[in-house]
């Protein structure tokens, strides 16, 4: 009998997942399912009296992931294999106010530097929207790159797994990892660039807004500023 080898039943599963199985979609869904996890652990961990963006989003992001590998553990589980083909799962799948100080007897080059302060003032009251728009993008990316990347993914995580009585009996002489090995090496990256952009994005916002506790907060007070 043919040796059975790992590359080639995940290459068979992820087709067979491609055809039947819409990966993409359902892992889309597990990816709004988690970061929706996290802007709620957030918000209990803002009512718990943790006001510290940096430190909240970093501990918000981490429980959003813990709840993401359990989510894709589960979906795995519960992935039923064809009847058609044994083993083949067919049906799953503040700063800137104080430019303007400059003396009212200044010369015009004084004018001119004052201009200069002023415009740099702006950007700095523009600065956390600029970022925020940055943190989005990378965020976007992060999770496009694991959507693109699920048929790969699950197809793994069954070879791994082996969670269904027809695979195990199919596999049980192939050679395989643990399935949380597998799942981390698939998304710890994109979890990675989530977790840096958000911290830097926090830490620049509470840098600009010294008293904002939350973004809904800390735009609330740029606004005022901006108003004043």
């Amino acid at each position: 009998m043919r040796r059975l080898r790992r590359e080639d039943e995940v290459a068979r599963i992820r087709e067979r997942l491609l055809r039947f199985g819409f990966p993409r979609m359902r892992m889309l869904l597990l990816v709004l399912l988690t970061g929706g996890s996290g802007l709620l652990a957030s918000w209990l961990l803002l009512r718990a009296g943790l006001v510290s963006m940096p430190l909240r989003y970093l501990l918000a992001l981490c429980i959003a992931y813990a709840i993401f590998l359990l989510l894709v553990r589960l979906f795995v589980e519960h992935v039923d294999p064809g009847p058609d083909v044994p083993g083949d799962p067919a049906r799953p799948y503040s700063g800137g106010s104080g430019s303007g100080r400059a003396d009212a007897g200044a010369s015009s080059a004084q004018g001119h530097d004052a201009g200069l302060f002023d415009g740099i003032g702006a950007v700095d009251e523009a600065l956390p929207l600029v970022l925020l728009v940055v943190a989005v993008i990378a965020i976007a990316f992060a999770a496009l790159w694991i959507v693109v990347s699920a048929p790969t993914l699950f197809a793994e995580l069954l070879v791994d797994g082996a969670l269904s009585a027809t695979l195990y009996r199919r596999l049980r002489g192939l050679e395989t990892r643990h399935w949380l090995d597998t799942a981390l090496r698939h998304t710890i990256g994109p979890f990675l660039v989530t977790a840096i952009v958000l911290v830097a994005f926090a830490f620049a916002v509470q840098h600009y807004r010294p008293h904002a506790h939350s973004l809904g907060d800390a735009f609330a007070r740029g606004s005022d500023v901006s108003a004043q």
